[in-house]
């Protein structure tokens, strides 16, 4: 039976072929004969982030006897959140997207989002799945007064040398040292292969730093 990789996030990981090759591309190219399932998309939050990946991870177990082998996940902006319309159709709540519906504001978002990270976490834990999470953006430092901050385990997330891995997050470096592809902040290709080291160095999986230079050369 095939070993699976398992990803989520928002518009960071699922990338655009203008930015470059997203980094779960890359990892997955460092895993030989694994099936891929990508449920990161545009837009998404991360109540849907959560919501989605729970219930993949059951169906896969349902369907297989087993969960994934890895999972990464990329943690979205905190204020973001799910809206469902009377007809069921789940919009995806963003500071550009259906605003009418109102988002989360602080402290409130970030208490919500590290309550989803302790809850997958534990999950991922329990089940004995490797897993990577990343937080791309920054979370409310009133976090710290929350008992959840205590549990959380930081050694599972990807982070900068002298960054939090929650307070600084992602975005910021990312445009202050010119690896964003747009004004928005997403990574372009240098900063999918620094994705890419980070969460192979995490995950334990070897790689060859001239096998990654070639999505370099792809720019």
């Amino acid at each position: 039976m095939k070993k699976t990789l398992y990803v989520a996030g928002c518009s960071h990981t699922a990338g655009d072929k203008h930015w470059g090759t997203s980094y779960s591309k890359i990892v997955l190219s460092h895993l030989p004969h694994f099936d891929f399932k990508d449920n990161s998309m545009h837009g998404k939050s991360n109540d849907a982030i959560f919501h989605d990946t729970i219930e993949y991870l059951n169906e896969h177990y349902t369907n297989h006897k087993k969960y994934p082998e890895y999972v990464i996940v990329q943690w979205s902006s905190p204020n973001r959140r799910v809206h469902q319309l009377d007809n069921g159709w789940e919009l995806w709540v963003t500071p550009w997207d259906y605003t009418e519906y109102y988002l989360k504001d602080e402290p409130m978002a970030s208490k919500h989002t590290i309550h989803y990270m302790w809850l997958l976490q534990n999950f991922l834990k329990t089940n004995n799945i490797d897993y990577v999470f990343i937080n791309y953006f920054p979370l409310d430092s009133s976090i710290k007064q929350l008992h959840t901050f205590d549990y959380l385990d930081l050694n599972r997330y990807i982070h900068i040398d002298g960054l939090h891995p929650l307070f600084d997050g992602f975005i910021d470096y990312i445009r202050d040292n010119n690896l964003n592809a747009d004004t928005m902040g997403h990574p372009n290709q240098e900063a999918y292969i620094m994705f890419t080291k980070l969460i192979l160095d995490k995950l334990n999986i070897k790689y060859d730093l001239v096998d990654l230079a070639k999505y370099q050369n792809k720019i």
